[in-house]
């Protein structure tokens, strides 16, 4: 169910900062993130129909979680080539 190719497609058509906004929810998923994630791949314009229908295809929240774990996974590695940092920063500069 889980294609690494549709996943890293949808994120070869994302900028640094894009990649940067998901990773940083992704990674900590507080309170929304994890809809704001959503809404930002239904939304945005790197969207693809067919990581839409992956994760829509998923049938138990078991499966919902495998996906987006297999998702951070791929986005985590996409950032690290890129050298983009996915922590998030304090207003005072300090790393949360």
């Amino acid at each position: 169910m889980i294609k690494e190719s549709v996943i890293k497609e949808f994120l070869s058509n994302n900028s640094d900062d894009e990649i940067r906004y998901l990773g940083m929810r992704l990674t900590e998923r507080l309170q929304d993130d994890l809809a704001e994630v959503f809404n930002f791949i239904g939304k945005s314009s790197a969207r693809n129909v067919a990581i839409d229908e992956m994760f829509g295809s998923t049938t138990t929240a078991n499966e919902l979680y495998d996906c987006c774990d297999a998702f951070q996974d791929l986005l985590c590695e996409d950032a690290a080539r890129r050298k983009v940092s996915l922590v998030r920063v304090k207003p005072n500069g300090e790393r949360r």
